[in-house]
């Protein structure tokens, strides 16, 4: 089973498309670019205009997540998305590749983006495809982030003084959600919570010496979720009291322009008040004085 599904939203007209592979720490060549073409076309059956999209899903027998993706293709623009959208990449023209081992002219762009927030499944929407209803695909190139600490079976149970309630009527609270990796590491702290507590405890009674060590190593472990999960809260209280302040800002602008016409219009009306009021009092007196004449 391949480490990562792809699928497309696309028929598959020509190869089969997958992803290669790599750590996500790893360096990237950009000499040697060598490709393998599939064609993918759009289908003809459904009436509406769908997009190109590819969907990227990590294997559950290979827990890991994709950290940032490279796409070499016909599109110039290319879109990413984890359940909400991550940003958008501009493709970069690449020259003196290499297809099928052979050199050929066609006109290919390479689009990378890193994931703020690291996840197991990922959309990648192509764009400015100029009308074509068929979409040329050179290579796909994932870093992939596997976990750091492995379950075993002598670990003690995991997060166990980590008030999960407390966490959700916080995030609750502030009206935010995690991100897919802080949702995925706070799952697996609550399943461990509720499913291995008396695995782990008949573990105990049988050799003192192993459990002394797993404990250790569950504690070492606590110590790295605890700061990840930490880490994950802060990045994303930041982003979502950056995203507040900018809304503040614009609507403290907005109600300062608003005030400032409000204002305008009102020191025009009591100017156009007086000015009416010194021609009624001028006509009258004109008017007092002609009659007194008379």
């Amino acid at each position: 089973m391949e480490p990562v599904e792809v699928r497309t939203a696309w028929s598959c007209g020509t190869g089969r498309l997958r992803a290669t592979i790599i750590d996500w720490n790893s360096e990237r060549g950009e000499a040697g670019v060598r490709a393998e073409l599939v064609t993918l076309e759009r289908p003809q059956t459904n009436t509406l205009e769908t997009p190109c999209v590819l969907y990227l899903q990590c294997s559950s027998q290979h827990p890991a997540d994709i950290a940032f993706v490279e796409v070499l293709s016909e599109a110039r623009t290319m879109e990413v998305y984890t359940g909400e959208y991550c940003g958008t990449s501009q493709g970069q023209r690449v020259d003196n590749l290499q297809i099928n081992g052979e050199q050929e002219q066609i006109l290919l762009f390479k689009k990378c983006f890193k994931l703020d927030f690291p996840s197991s499944f990922c959309e990648l929407k192509l764009l400015s495809l100029g009308g074509k209803e068929r979409v040329r695909i050179g290579k796909i190139l994932l870093g992939i982030k596997y976990p750091s600490v492995r379950i075993s079976r002598g670990f003690s149970p995991l997060g166990k003084n980590i008030n999960l309630e407390r966490v959700q009527t916080m995030m609750d609270s502030m009206g935010a959600k995690l991100s897919p990796g802080a949702q995925q590491l706070f799952n697996m702290v609550q399943f461990q919570q509720k499913d291995l507590c008396g695995q782990v405890n008949e573990l105990r009674m049988g050799e003192k010496v192993k459990n002394a060590a797993a404990e250790d190593c569950g504690r070492h472990y606590q110590q790295n979720f605890c700061s990840e999960l930490e880490k994950h809260i802060a990045e994303h209280m930041e982003s979502i009291e950056k995203r507040l302040k900018d809304y503040i800002d614009c609507r403290i602008n907005m109600l300062q322009v608003d005030l400032d016409e409000k204002f305008v219009s009102l020191t025009n009306l009591l100017e156009n008040i007086a000015l009416n009021r010194t021609v009624t009092k001028s006509y009258e007196r004109d008017t007092i004085l002609t009659n007194g004449e008379l």
